[in-house]
């Protein structure tokens, strides 16, 4: 029996370039920043599980498990950013007028589907190791530090299944992908 040999190396994805873009602009990217120490991405399956009497019930190991989907997490700790893209995702998408201004009328909005915002993270050594997540929310508390030494900013990001109706219908269905759409050619790092 032959071993088969995979096309091994060490991946370098050099500088992460994190790019974004709002509601109904899919190819319209904008920096927000740079990683302060590389991005950790946490792709997920969603799985349930079946139970059943012949392993013991619910108190036992389960006797199949059902596929639910995928979803991704991220988060952007960043040593360089721009606080007025920042601005623009504290906005959730376009949903409030104002970031930290919540009227009463956004209660129980539909983020997903209306206010999803695309986030590539653009590897600029080695460009196919990208990786573009079309319907995103950012998640958890956002922490930026002010001080002597330099600041950071970063938040937890989650990636979903762009859902039917999605504001950009290329990406309905999606969870991540390669696709650099709206990187300009040639793409000069900043």
């Amino acid at each position: 029996m032959t071993l088969a040999t995979p096309a091994e190396y060490i991946q370098v994805s050099g500088k992460v370039e994190i790019l974004c873009a709002f509601p109904s602009a899919y190819t319209d990217l904008f920096k927000i920043g740079e990683s302060e120490n590389g991005i950790e991405v946490r792709k997920i399956p969603v799985v349930g599980e079946v139970v059943g009497d012949r392993y013991g019930g619910s108190s036992g190991r389960p006797i199949e498990r059902q596929f639910f989907g995928l979803a991704a997490e991220f988060q952007l700790s960043m040593s360089r950013w721009d606080p007025a893209q920042i601005k623009k995702l504290e906005k959730f998408g376009g949903l409030l007028a104002t970031e930290g201004v919540v009227p009463l009328a956004t209660i129980g909005a539909l983020l997903h589907r209306d206010h999803g915002v695309r986030f590539l993270l653009y590897c600029v050594r080695d460009p196919t190791l990208s990786l573009n997540f079309p319907c995103c929310q950012w998640t958890q508390p956002q922490s930026s530090s002010r001080q002597t030494k330099y600041s950071t900013c970063s938040f937890n990001v989650v990636a979903e299944r762009a859902p039917e109706g999605y504001w950009y219908a290329g990406a309905v269905g999606t969870v991540y992908n390669a696709d650099t759409e709206g990187i300009p050619s040639p793409y000069v790092p900043s």
